[in-house]
């Protein structure tokens, strides 16, 4: 009898496993319960970039959480612009991922904007594999790693987070589906609301990642194909946080890295700004995003061939 119980509660797990693995969305446990906010940042732009209703974006932005609050798509006057940013520890790597996607769907945009802080740029193979939601993020969607084999502790971690009781965060709208709803509204902008405090912390040197610059290589090759431009852009820096003389070092270095490459660097002139345009160390204010959207849609209007 006792093995007929225990037996009957395997089937049970088993059954219910398959139940839940059908039923999930890959990366959380959508529509089950609610996600992590930053898996599900991941999940609503990828609803966004590649949902069969998608409509064709000319301009798609990718990158940090500096990009997903500092890019309002609805100042870009008659391009149509997604923001796909989403945050600083999905990588270059993660950014590659959904760019080469986004290439390869059926309706490929006319320009990618690779947008982030410069220091996303230094960010190597290494960082990825400890920061660890792009590495989850290929087991969920069964993607190659950008940033090599996968360890299997990551598997491990991918398990639970999809089983754990979460609530989503108030300031996103307490719910995923609200979150979703806002984003869709904005088409990808997420307005920054807090208030930011001068900071302590001083960036004053800049190296870029080899690792990173291939990256972007591989971005724009595959680009050519699809006729397709591809740029790289830096937002900007309070001023209580970095230097001038590191921006210049980030923006010379790397608009000089570009000069030899098939994809473009924006560089947008000084963008160490003052401290009350910026909501956080890292995201602007809607005045600092709408000012940096315009310089933005200059720069772009300027360098497509393309009449968009």
């Amino acid at each position: 009898m006792k093995f007929r119980v225990s037996l009957f509660a395997v089937l049970l797990i088993l059954a219910s496993e398959c139940l839940f693995n059908f039923i999930a969305e890959p990366l959380t446990a959508l529509p089950i319960s609610e996600p992590m906010a930053d898996d599900g940042m991941l999940v609503a732009k990828r609803k966004m970039l590649f949902d069969e209703t998608s409509e064709r974006y000319d301009v798609v932005f990718i990158g940090d959480s500096s990009c997903g609050a500092g890019l309002v798509p609805n100042s870009f006057d008659s391009m149509s612009v997604l923001n796909a940013g989403t945050f600083a520890s999905f990588t270059i790597a993660g950014y590659t991922d959904m760019a080469l996607e986004i290439l390869d769907s059926k309706h490929p945009p006319k320009a990618i904007v690779i947008t982030f802080l410069p220091r996303s740029l230094e960010v190597t193979s290494e960082d990825t594999h400890k920061f660890g939601i792009y590495v989850r993020y290929c087991i969920a969607y069964e993607k190659d790693s950008l940033a090599g084999p996968i360890p299997l502790d990551q598997y491990w971690q991918l398990f639970l987070r999809r089983r754990t009781v979460n609530r989503f965060p108030p300031k996103y709208g307490g719910s995923y589906k609200n979150f979703l709803a806002n984003l869709e509204s904005t088409k990808g902008w997420l307005p920054e609301q807090s208030v930011f405090k001068e900071s302590q912390r001083k960036e004053t040197t800049f190296h870029s990642s080899t690792w990173a610059i291939t990256l972007m290589d591989r971005i724009s090759e595959k680009a050519k194909e699809k006729d397709c431009q591809v740029f790289l852009c830096f937002t900007p820096r309070p001023k209580s946080v970095a230097t001038l003389q590191y921006w210049e070092q980030a923006t010379k270095s790397t608009e000089k890295i570009a000069d030899c490459r098939d994809w473009k660097f924006l560089n947008i002139g000084n963008g160490v700004w003052d401290d009350d345009l910026f909501g956080t160390e890292s995201h602007l204010t809607p005045d600092g995003a709408s000012r940096f959207s315009s310089i933005i849609k200059k720069q772009l209007q300027q360098s497509i061939q393309t009449s968009l």
